[in-house]
């Protein structure tokens, strides 16, 4: 996988000093999200001896954002995002907001650009298993891919995402003891968007 993003980073790279567009102004944006996991998995953290237990599962986000493209071409973003998990045993959805910062190279035909940010969240509907309160998470991502700059306003995307899920501490009591445990989520997709600029 490293050497297959690395190839098509170069290749980018390579395209994008060859066609030259106009240059951008900066601005404001609106854009969608879609994405697909190719691999994800949840790591149940005990806080005592037990074994750490992993699972593993499909996930599917939309999301929609706004931001501001600064005169360099680097974009800060925020985002409302709904994400959608699938196991054998069960279904969920979590919701929240990213705020994700984005640096991309050139104003060509091509931009490559990677990325990092950082994201508050909550699984909808586990108030009833949490004392009346959604359980919360703290996420933190990594994103690489290319911009491609069809129009004036119009920008489609496409990119590796990386998003890890820190979850809040959950106690329960087993039958003899308390136990407080972690859950992290890891998930890596494909992600591919839409940009309107202002």
């Amino acid at each position: 996988m490293n050497k297959t993003l690395l190839g098509f980073f170069s290749l980018a790279s390579v395209l994008f000093t060859q066609t030259t567009l106009a240059d951008n102004d900066n601005g404001f944006f609106l854009g969608i999200d879609l994405d697909k996991s190719i691999q994800a998995e949840s790591t149940v953290i005990y806080d005592d001896e037990r074994e750490n237990k992993k699972i593993s599962f499909d996930s599917s986000s939309n999301s929609l954002s706004a931001g501001y493209r600064t005169a360099s071409n680097n974009r800060i973003k925020a985002s409302y995002v709904k994400i959608s998990v699938n196991n054998s045993n069960a279904n969920a959805k979590f919701s929240g907001l990213d705020l994700d910062w984005q640096f991309v190279y050139g104003r060509s035909l091509i931009q490559p650009f990677w990325g990092f940010g950082f994201g508050s969240y909550t699984q909808d509907d586990s108030a009833p298993y949490n004392d009346g309160k959604d359980f919360e998470a703290f996420s933190f991502q990594l994103m690489t891919g290319a911009k491609f700059n069809l129009k004036d306003r119009l920008e489609l995307s496409a990119a590796y995402h990386i998003r890890t899920m820190i979850w809040e501490t959950v106690e329960y009591y087993d039958g003899n003891d308390y136990v407080s445990y972690a859950i992290v989520d890891s998930i890596s997709s494909i992600r591919v968007g839409a940009t309107f600029k202002f």
